[in-house]
């Protein structure tokens, strides 16, 4: 096999609210459109959206068969070599090893698609997310939402708690709407700062999805 001739490792990532699963399964169709068929979704067990697999705005496009397993080992094992093409929805919440799985179906000659958090409600990187941005076949899109703040772009997401406070410490927890909002960088610092006025906080308790007055 010349390596030259492999498909390229495709990597969506954004701040929630940003477009990457809406994106994903947009290429998805076309490919399962293009190749009736050999085309898989695979989602972690932590992603706890509705199995008709969704964005956070609703939107589901893909129509094929959809894998919600629980390790990349378990990926690699349910994708062997019966898809010639793979995405990967939620990509952060898989273990480290990802990265390796993923690197072997390519070079087997896999397409593989995959969306991701790139950075936590702190601010981290994820590393999952890291170890495949890092490897040098892999083509990068990174996507932006707009600010629940300001509405200017978003690259980052905050995190409330059950009484709208942004969120300074904790665990990464499932996947959902709430309570995660999207920011652009100046009101993420803002927020850790406490330097977020009233009015802005209402703007950025409001349910996702209500873009700000600005």
């Amino acid at each position: 096999m010349e390596y030259e001739n492999l498909t390229k490792i495709i990597v969506i990532v954004g701040p929630m609210g940003s477009g990457k699963t809406s994106d994903l399964q947009s290429l998805l169709h076309k490919h399962e459109l293009a190749s009736g068929g050999e085309v898989a979704l695979f989602r972690h067990t932590t992603d706890t959206r509705e199995q008709a697999h969704k964005s956070h705005d609703g939107f589901a496009l893909f129509g094929g068969p959809i894998h919600v397993v629980s390790s990349s080992a378990q990926l690699k094992e349910v994708a062997g070599d019966r898809y010639r093409v793979v995405g990967i929805d939620e990509g952060q919440f898989f273990d480290e090893q990802l990265h390796k799985v993923v690197y072997e179906l390519f070079l087997n000659g896999t397409k593989i698609f995959v969306s991701a958090l790139d950075t936590d409600f702190l601010g981290e990187p994820f590393p999952t997310t890291m170890q495949l941005m890092v490897r040098p076949e892999v083509k990068i899109y990174k996507m932006k939402a707009v600010c629940m703040v300001c509405g200017k772009n978003a690259t980052r997401t905050l995190r409330l708690d059950i009484n709208g406070n942004v969120c300074k410490s904790g665990a990464q927890v499932t996947v959902g709407t709430n309570p995660y909002r999207p920011v652009c960088i100046v009101c993420f610092v803002k927020a850790f700062k406490n330097l977020l006025n009233e009015p802005m906080l209402t703007r950025l308790r409001r349910p996702f999805g209500t873009l700000p007055s600005v």
